[in-house]
Parts: C-alpha cells; sequence; structure tokens
C-alpha cells in the first residue's frame, strides 16, 4: 500500500506540537480526509507543515525518500493574490518550477479551489452554513462603519479574513473546554452547524484527494 504525505503551507512549531497543539488548516485538512474518507485508518497518511512556500525546498530529500518508496507526495498550498505576486499563474509555475529544479514529484492543489486567486481562510467563507450567513453579514456592516468613518484619514485598520473567520466561529456558544480547542485551532470542521463540507465550492479539492487515495489502496 502507498503513502500519502500532504505537505501544508502552514507552520507549526515544535513546542506546540509537543503540547498537540496544530493550526486551523491542519485541522481542517486532516478533518476533511476522515470525512471523506471514512475508512481513512485504512490509508496510512501523514500530513506535513512547511512553514511557507520559500521553504518546500527543505523537504526534498523526505519527498524524494517517499517516492522512492512508492509513495505520493501532495503539496496544497495558497493560491494568493496577483497583486502580492501570487494568483494561480504564477503560484503553480513558480511550484512547478521548484520540482523540477529539486528533481522532486510531487501533486499539486491551490487553496481556495485550484483555479482562482486566495487562500485557505477564501475557502472557509464559501463553506460555512448558509443558516448562519448573517454572522458574515454583520461583519461586513462592521467593516462599512469603520471604512465610513474619516475614510481619508485611514485611522482604522479593517480586520482580515482570518480575522473575519475567527470571529464567525466564536460567535457561538461554546463551552469552556471547546472554546480552548478553538484558541489552539481546532475549529470543529466535521461539525455541520458550522461547516458545509459537502458544499459544492469543495468539489476541486475532494477530487485532488480522492484521485490520489484511490492510488494509495
Amino acid at each position: 500500500m502507498k503513502k500519502l504525505h500532504v505537505f501544508i503551507e502552514t507552520s507549526i512549531s515544535s513546542a506546540k506540537k509537543k503540547q498537540g497543539l496544530y493550526t486551523n488548516e491542519y485541522h481542517f485538512v486532516e478533518q476533511y480526509l476522515k470525512y471523506i474518507l471514512p475508512d481513512i485508518s485504512a490509508i496510512d497518511y501523514d500530513i506535513t507543515d512547511v512553514g511557507g512556500k520559500d521553504k518546500l525546498w527543505m523537504f526534498d530529500n523526505a519527498m524524494k525518500q517517499n517516492t522512492e518508496a512508492g509513495d505520493i507526495n501532495l503539496v496544497i498550498f495558497d493560491c494568493d493574490e496577483q497583486s502580492t505576486g501570487g494568483g494561480y499563474a504564477a503560484r503553480s509555475c513558480e511550484l512547478n518550477s521548484l520540482q523540477t529544479k529539486l528533481g522532486v514529484n510531487f501533486d499539486l492543489f491551490l487553496f481556495p479551489n485550484n483555479k482562482d486567486e486566495g487562500a485557505f481562510e477564501d475557502l472557509l467563507l464559501n463553506i460555512i452554513n448558509k443558516k448562519h450567513q448573517g454572522v458574515l453579514e454583520c461583519f461586513e456592516g462592521y467593516e462599512m462603519c469603520l471604512r465610513g468613518h474619516d475614510p481619508n484619514e485611514e485611522l482604522y485598520e479593517t480586520p482580515n479574513k482570518k480575522a473575519k473567520i475567527y470571529s464567525y466561529i466564536t460567535t457561538f456558544k461554546h463551552s469552556r473546554k471547546e472554546n480552548e480547542k478553538i484558541k489552539s485551532g481546532d475549529w470543529n470542521f466535521s461539525n455541520a452547524e458550522y461547516w458545509n463540507l459537502d458544499a459544492e465550492y469543495l468539489e476541486p479539492l475532494k477530487r485532488f484527494i480522492m484521485e490520489h487515495a484511490t492510488k494509495s489502496m
């Protein structure tokens, strides 16, 4: 049986790993794997945090060893925005060129949907439970309010997408234990009350994972 090695862009310190603390991106990938592959326990896999796209080269030996063992390397990074040097064409070209330069083999998926600009947070914004869409609308009203006060002086920072998503998940009533999990990065992605893991928006990611999971069986 082949093993799936999933490399994600997020960064997790050694200290946090020792405490069993991971980022929301790590938890999402792991919980989504378990959701679409109920028998994931029958598939050998691991998830590695790279610490940023510019550090992927540091994992070339690991990838080569994986390939030599007949395993599969999957890289799941952010597409980012054209305005910051990203975008699908630029980012995929950059990472595939690195693949050639390093002499490694991996298959690439770019958040949010492997075609549009954006990042992991854009994916999350598209899979919230529609029942709670009003929460985001309230947040948008807050952003408009900030922009409306002395717009030319730019007195206020408009919250970014990460802040928007964090505000969404923390809006719900949670137990103390649940709140601790949320603060540590586990946003309970398998809970249908908060997230729709059957959303059409996730189909590109689902196809990508299923294609390679099938090969590993």
